[in-house]
């Protein structure tokens, strides 16, 4: 089953930190089974982005320009979104931040923490 957001692409216009620093407000999250864990755990720490933020430097991550090729996967286009999806991947959400909102953002001795 295939959940479609609206008729069109449009969206609600993007956060002043995401205009900024010209993040994408569109991804698509490719869940694998487990034949597919392997390829896609070979990009888990590759970024599209030229330059590498020095705090995902700092934890491995590199750029890479042609994931799909590197992880041996089939890129399709998405039906909502511009971010293609992984043919292989039986799950794919298409996705779009409208939003962002702080985890315990009114208490700064808990900010950013979840509570288990």
């Amino acid at each position: 089953m295939r959940v479609r957001p609206g008729p069109t692409r449009r969206h609600t216009p993007p956060a002043r930190h995401c205009l900024r620093r010209r993040v994408s407000l569109e991804a698509v999250l490719n869940l694998p089974s487990v034949r597919e864990v392997v390829a896609l755990n070979r990009v888990a720490r590759l970024i599209r982005t030229k330059v590498v933020p020095k705090v995902k430097r700092n934890i491995g991550y590199t750029h890479e320009r042609n994931k799909f090729e590197t992880a041996g996967l089939t890129p399709i286009t998405s039906d909502t979104v511009a971010a293609p999806r992984a043919l292989e991947c039986p799950v794919q959400l298409e996705v779009v931040l409208v939003a962002k909102h702080n985890l315990n953002g009114d208490d700064p001795t808990a900010a950013g923490s979840i509570g288990i």
